[in-house]
């Protein structure tokens, strides 16, 4: 995953909120697809991801996978 990927996953529409110093995406069924796909399987080794899952969508804290990937999370999702 790259930043850029990662930046166009969150503009395309993706629901995400500042809360402190996470940044808490909701993605729906088709927007975690996606995630899925920009992701690499050796994300998902060890711990894994931690999420809340919802009434049609789930939230994870979007500052971890960017730290995985090296990636500045304020180049991705700016404060809103």
């Amino acid at each position: 995953m790259t930043e850029l990927d990662l930046f166009k996953w969150i503009q395309s529409g993706v629901e995400y909120h500042w809360h402190f110093e996470e940044c808490l995406v909701m993605p729906n069924t088709s927007e975690l697809e996606e995630f899925f796909n920009i992701a690499s399987a050796s994300l998902f080794d060890d711990d894994g991801i931690i999420a809340h899952i919802k009434h049609g969508y789930i939230v994870f804290d979007l500052v971890h996978v960017c730290d995985y990937y090296g990636i500045d999370i304020n180049n991705v999702a700016p404060l809103n």
